[in-house]
């Protein structure tokens, strides 16, 4: 005879062919017809314990003495049932409250600017006088904590007079004022020729950076004057017969 046990989670099979005596628990009195009762899975296998029924009240109760479902039915096969179809998903949760504005952060901005570099030149430009200014170019400064570098490319002449030694500057401008910082960016030729019939045209480059300029428009100038030490100015020509240019670029600095 064999008859099917519902456990929790298991479907079970028992076949009482099985020689073990059923708990005198379950069967009562020996003259009284044996009682079918429900076995509760409590899921722990090893520990399983067998229900017994209170005749009296009809309250089911656990026996502490009470044989196992193992002990009690060895014969047991287990059959795993089918897997549950998944639940609904849940519907989303209610928006939070929008937290506080934080505080305005820092940034290293200089890295991630794209700095330019203008060009401005002239062909034969051929200036004769010796004192002010001779060329200027314009440039958008992005920055105030940046530098420009400016450079100066073009044919250069002095020619001293009366046997006296002469001496001519050229030099940078940023809006009129020489820079201050960190130094003025200059050139300068000396010629003590002794007989005043040197004139020779050479190629002159004056490079520097200066600092300490705001942002926006600089005009950037090209100018010509005296040396220190109360030298004679001499004949001077600047861009003869050739190009001339003048070369702005704004860079970062430590």
């Amino acid at each position: 005879m064999a008859f099917l046990c519902y456990l929790p989670g298991l479907l079970v099979l028992c076949c009482l062919t099985c020689s073990v005596k059923a708990p005198a628990a379950l069967l009562g009195s020996e003259d009284s017809e044996p009682e079918v009762v429900s076995v509760r899975d409590t899921r722990e296998t090893v520990e399983e314990r067998l229900l017994t029924v209170d005749r009296n009240d009809n309250e089911v109760t656990t026996s502490e003495n009470s044989t196992s479902v193992v002990e009690a039915c060895p014969n047991i096969a287990v059959i795993q049932g089918p897997p549950g179809v998944p639940g609904i998903p849940g519907s989303h949760g209610i928006p939070g409250i929008p937290g506080m504005k934080g505080e305005d952060g820092e940034c290293d901005c200089t890295g991630k600017i794209q700095f330019s570099t203008k060009q401005c030149s002239w062909n034969d430009y051929n200036f004769a006088m010796n004192l002010g200014p001779i060329q200027s170019c314009t440039f958008n400064k992005v920055l105030s904590s940046t530098a420009l570098k400016v450079e100066w490319h073009g044919s250069t002449r002095i020619k001293c007079l009366d046997q006296n030694p002469c001496c001519n500057r050229w030099y940078f401008t940023f809006d009129g004022s020489e820079c201050r910082d960190p130094q003025p960016i200059e050139g300068l030729v000396y010629v003590d020729d002794g007989n005043a019939t040197l004139n020779i045209h050479r190629h002159m480059s004056v490079v520097g950076l200066c600092m300490g300029l705001n942002q926006g428009l600089v005009d950037v100038g090209f100018a010509i004057g005296s040396c220190d030490g109360g030298y004679v100015r001499g004949y001077t020509r600047t861009g003869w017969n050739s190009a001339s240019r003048i070369i702005i670029q704004e860079i970062p600095v430590n």
